[in-house]
């Protein structure tokens, strides 16, 4: 289904997003190399979920571009927060997820 919105509707949208408008110009850019790495890159060549989303969002801020604009880590730090989970999946529908790590959870309930 598609809905249709007008122009004034639209950076409405993204005025409430809360991303900065420099950073909302490039999402088409920035969602396609991640695109890019996902399908490069080889989760189980990393030792977690974390050290791989935190080296493709690396990647992704260089070749977008915007390490310059990330000295303050503030967009390194959004861009965790969009696409984490995302990254997430991605490295455990690969690698699978550590049974013990998830039994370790389980005890502390």
């Amino acid at each position: 289904m598609k809905v249709i919105i007008t122009e004034s509707q639209y950076n409405l949208i993204l005025e409430n997003v809360g991303l900065p408008r420099y950073l909302l110009r490039r999402m088409t850019e920035i969602e396609s190399l991640i695109n890019k790495y996902i399908e490069e890159t080889d989760p189980s060549d990393f030792g977690d979920e974390f050290e791989y989303t935190d080296n493709i969002i690396s990647w992704v801020i260089t070749d977008a571009g915007l390490d310059e604009a990330d000295e303050d880590g503030e967009i390194r730090d959004l861009m965790i927060d969009l696409y984490s989970d995302q990254l997430f999946e991605e490295f455990f529908d690969s690698v699978g997820r550590d049974d013990e790590d998830d039994e370790d959870y389980d005890d502390e309930d």
